[in-house]
């Protein structure tokens, strides 16, 4: 029977052959976007055998079959794999009627040749086993494959060489504990945490087990290392310094809003980072003439009532950490904060989109990049008292010129020279993987 001649959907070309080289990219959980896909790294070789004219699909689930014949490519159950780029090696279909012995001969020959060096290369490595533990909410795939992209680059690959156990607490401080023990007990090689209080439960979780923090206020003054050049103990990672983040801060809000006197300071209870710094802030706001007024919360449903609290209190301006009780609902503060027209100075890309008026924080891709540099050096055997923690040498400046223009504010253009980024309109607040104290 004659192979019928299919385009594929994606690709849009032919595959006429028996043997097609393939590369394809791991993904995890939904489908990638059009954008994606083309940015994404050509991670994975692997040989493919179809039946001649039938098409290669864009995702290809363990035990698809096509004409009959068993995809052979990456035969492992659950992540989805995509192609994204192909070599043709062209010769007669091996089910055409008008096939011959020699030519089968020839195909057979071809495919046996392409396949043994691809498999000398690919032979299987080991799997690293890690846990990762943030006090926020699940990252969505699309912010997974950009955090993670650094460790592709280095060699380790989710669903090929790398098991990842994700725990989030999603703003919900009492299961930080018990999500730390249970990755102890899973026997993960190191864990990575995301936010100070994260960091802390893995800390008295296990005393053995490598921890990589992946951001922290302040590691020294919150108790996690002993020094930042000499951590000591089981712990290395990267800090943003969160206290001298803050006096750039507050001398960007003297620059934008000189008559400001009165400063809102919202704070979450339950994160030790913010008692560290309000001590080592209050001073700097005085020596600016600045009176700060402190609201404290501890859950969400306390969020709307705090910034209306601070407006009460004639605040007039809010300034937001990047904790994750604040990260996930930042479209509720941001709102509450429009509606009693204070003006928001926050930390992060995405509190600015979701309508905060200023923003400085550390490179969110610097941040990335040296993470994935330390979970590299511990998986091939350095410890982490050997590594000194981190810090941040790049910042960014971020400025919402729609919610400036909704505050009836006017941006230095001194300002806006040194932005970074600066939004002109209103962007949806997509989930954001970002920094947290």
């Amino acid at each position: 029977m004659g192979c019928p001649a299919v385009t594929h959907q994606r690709l849009d070309v032919w595959y006429p052959t028996s043997a097609v080289v393939v590369k394809a990219a791991y993904w995890p959980g939904a489908d990638p976007s059009e954008q994606d896909v083309k940015s994404n790294p050509l991670i994975i070789r692997r040989m493919i055998k179809s039946s001649g004219g039938h098409p290669l699909p864009r995702r290809t689930p363990a035990g698809a079959r096509c004409g009959g014949m068993a995809h052979s490519m990456l035969q492992r159950p659950g992540p989805s794999y995509y192609l994204l780029e192909y070599w043709r090696y062209s010769f007669p279909c091996p089910f055409s009627k008008v096939m011959d012995r020699r030519t089968i001969i020839r195909a057979l020959g071809i495919s046996l040749f392409l396949a043994a060096p691809l498999a000398a290369r690919e032979k299987p490595s080991p799997t690293r086993r890690i846990g990762v533990l943030g006090s926020g909410a699940q990252p969505t795939p699309a912010e997974l494959l950009r955090a993670y992209a650094p460790l592709r680059e280095l060699g380790w690959v989710e669903g090929v060489n790398l098991l990842v156990e994700r725990r989030y607490a999603n703003g919900r401080a009492e299961l930080l504990r018990p999500y730390a023990e249970e990755l102890v007990r899973l026997k993960v090689e190191l864990i990575a945490t995301n936010g100070t209080d994260a960091a802390l439960a893995a800390k008295n979780a296990t005393s053995t087990i490598p921890i990589v923090i992946w951001s922290a206020g302040d590691p020294v003054r919150t108790g996690l290392v002993a020094s930042l050049a000499r951590p000591g103990g089981n712990i290395t990672g990267y800090s943003i310094v969160s206290t001298e983040l803050d006096a750039k801060r507050v001398a960007l809000l003297r620059e934008l809003l000189p008559t400001a006197q009165r400063v809102g300071v919202l704070e979450n209870s339950t994160n030790p980072i913010f008692r560290v710094k309000r001590k080592e802030n209050e001073p700097l706001y005085r020596s600016l003439g600045m009176q700060t007024i402190i609201v404290e919360v501890a859950a969400a449903n306390e969020l709307e009532n705090a910034v209306g609290e601070m407006a009460r209190r004639r605040a007039q301006v809010l300034v937001l950490a990047a904790d994750s009780l604040f990260r996930a609902n930042r479209v509720l503060i941001m709102g509450a904060a429009l509606r009693y027209a204070l003006p928001t100075m926050v930390e992060g890309g995405d509190m600015l989109q979701a309508g905060g008026l200023l923003s400085y924080a550390a490179s969110l891709a610097e941040l990335n990049y040296r993470h994935a540099a330390f979970i590299d050096k511990i998986l091939r055997g350095a410890k982490p008292a050997d590594l000194p923690i981190e810090q941040p040498t790049k910042f960014e400046l971020g400025i919402n010129l729609k919610t400036a223009k909704a505050l009836g504010i006017a941006i230095p253009k001194t300002l806006l020279l040194r932005a970074d980024e600066v939004i002109q309109r209103r962007r949806f607040p997509g989930a954001f993987f970002g920094r947290r104290l």
